[in-house]
């Protein structure tokens, strides 16, 4: 995955701005290199308090596989949208491909998210998406995304 862009780095208050996400849903912290549109590194820093971690599992915490894959998709979806926190758009998952989980994320981890957009055809794309821990890869895989009009979520 690329990682040597323009330099783009973003701090949990612009992302909040433009996520449509929030507490305890937010898992993307700080951007730390982004081409808009092309590709994305951001990561999360995991604490103990993590709602998550409370249940999954008491005695031996762990990060859900299915929410590295939504942090995954969180960023993805701040690649796609870029600094425009007026746009009206939301990306939807639309689906998953060749996901493969390797590891585990823990208290006390970054889990660092990269993501490429891979093709786009009008409101439909794909991205090769990857998480690490200490870099060591711990899920992989293609997310599709759709954007859609905000005006129409829910409806």
């Amino acid at each position: 995955m690329n990682q040597s862009g323009d330099g783009r780095q973003y701090d949990i208050n612009k992302i909040r701005s433009v996520l449509p996400q929030g507490y305890p849903f937010l898992l993307v912290d700080r951007v730390v290199d982004m081409k808009v549109g092309e590709y994305i590194y951001a990561y999360k820093n995991l604490t103990v308090n993590e709602p998550f971690f409370q249940g999954h599992f008491k005695d031996a915490p762990v990060m859900p596989g299915v929410l590295v894959v939504e942090a995954l998709a969180q960023a993805g979806a701040f690649c796609v949208l870029g600094e425009d926190e007026s746009a009206n758009r939301i990306p939807i998952l639309a689906g998953l491909d060749k996901f493969k989980f390797r590891g585990m994320a823990i208290p006390g981890d970054r889990l660092d998210l990269y993501l490429e957009i891979a093709s786009r055809k009008r409101n439909f794309g794909l991205a090769k998406a990857k998480a690490a821990v200490e870099g060591k890869t711990i899920a992989s895989g293609e997310i599709f995304f759709y954007l859609m009009d905000g005006e129409n979520i829910g409806k």
